[in-house]
């Protein structure tokens, strides 16, 4: 049955792998395995009885590497969710003890260093995070989103060189296992060209900036901040029709962003097309765009 639990959850068939978990337990309540089939079958709609399950597993086997594991993602979930913006940094907290228990079992274990290093960055600990990013790096430094992550850290805190060097390799490693099929490889590859974009920005670099704006968008049609910041570039740098265009594209794939339809009113008022930046300031306004500031 518990072979059958398995290829059931493997397999996405989460009623089938709850079922099968439940008669193991009956017969044996002491398998810890049967407990992590469950939380994990229950997935995150349910966190708490996800994680009950996850403490339920710890409590039979208190060296069950893939328990810690399972519950501090799903409480690092929970802290990075906006719905549960209250409890943040309890959540969050309790990733990183969680993490903490998984990198005491298993040393060598990179992914736990990776994500009690996110916890950290969430949780604005930037020398912890760029610690244990690092070490991250030691254990499996061919791993694009680790250095994504330590590169996200330095952004965080302004290091525009380090923070490009991070960028650069991540991308290198990212194409090296970038598939389409793979929409995290396609959303963090696009990331790493958009924030090293304005990491280039920020150090003045505006050739690279721009190359780099393009490429996030051409790697993911769909990242929007991407087209807003490469609009805001043609807007300083006096290309207007390609500031109206840019954001257009925004206000398509987003359209509720207040900054896009005020841009788009500067731009379209700099062409002379007042008529259009009017209808445009007042969507900005009824957006809650402060003109004032």
């Amino acid at each position: 049955e518990l072979a059958k639990a398995e290829e059931a959850l493997k397999n996405g068939q989460t009623e089938i792998a709850k079922e099968c978990a439940f008669r193991v337990i009956k017969d044996n309540p002491k398998c810890a395995k049967a407990y992590v089939i469950l939380g994990k079958a229950q997935g995150f709609k349910d966190d708490k009885l996800s994680i009950s399950y996850f403490t339920d597993a710890i409590a039979i086997d208190p060296k069950y590497v893939d328990a810690y594991s399972i519950r501090a993602l799903t409480y690092y979930i929970k802290g990075t969710s906006p719905k549960h913006k209250d409890s943040k940094v309890q959540n969050l907290s309790l990733a990183i003890a969680d993490y903490t228990k998984v990198i005491e079992l298993s040393p060598e274990d990179a992914e736990a260093y990776k994500w009690r290093g996110n916890s950290f960055r969430h949780l604005h600990d930037y020398t912890n995070a760029i610690s244990d990013f690092t070490k991250a790096i030691e254990l499996n430094p061919k791993s694009g989103d680790i250095y994504k992550g330590r590169a996200d850290v330095y952004y965080s805190v302004e290091n525009w060189p380090l923070a490009i060097a991070d960028y650069t390799r991540a991308i290198e490693l990212i194409a090296v296992n970038e598939t389409k099929e793979n929409k995290w490889d396609v959303y963090s590859y696009s990331e790493c060209y958009r924030l090293r974009g304005s990491s280039y920005n920020k150090i003045g670099d505006i050739s690279r900036a721009f190359s780099d704006y393009s490429q996030a968008i051409e790697k993911n049609p769909k990242n929007y901040k991407a087209f807003m910041l490469r609009a805001i570039a043609y807007f300083d740098n006096q290309d207007y029709q390609n500031a109206v265009q840019d954001t257009t594209k925004v206000i398509e794939l987003r359209p509720k962003e207040a900054r896009a339809f005020a841009l788009r009113s500067f731009s379209y008022a700099r062409i002379g097309d007042y008529e259009k930046a009017n209808e445009d300031y007042a969507m900005a306004e009824s957006l809650g765009f402060d003109f004032s500031q």
